[in-house]
């Protein structure tokens, strides 16, 4: 799979268009053109997109299939993504997922 495919189906997974990301990210749409017929995007344009999906760019240029990114150091034990998405949230949003992870852990037993 090469690069366009994966931006592709990781633009549709946010529920998003490969134009509506790379706008999001300031990457002129001729830019997703080239893409589409088999260029590559430079390595720090690789890197804004992989941050943003939260994936690897070994990911995005199929050198991998290791799609996401590894966790922060075990003392805390919360993967990137989590904590990306966590702190996009309002306070209100965040108290209810606070809410939740307490209520799922002592569901578990913890």
């Amino acid at each position: 799979m090469n690069f366009f495919e994966r931006y592709c189906i990781l633009c549709k997974e946010q529920g998003s268009t490969p134009n509506g990301v790379a706008k999001k990210l300031g990457v002129a749409s001729a830019s997703v053109t080239q893409w589409k017929q088999g260029s590559v995007p430079r390595v720090e344009t690789l890197a804004r997109i992989a941050d943003y999906f939260g994936v690897t760019v070994d990911y995005l240029t199929g050198k991998s299939e290791e799609k996401k990114k590894s966790v922060l150091p075990e003392e805390n034990g919360l993967d990137e993504e989590f904590i990306r998405s966590y702190s996009r949230l309002n306070e209100t949003n965040r108290a209810q997922i606070d809410s939740l992870i307490q209520f799922l852990l002592s569901q578990q037993g913890q």
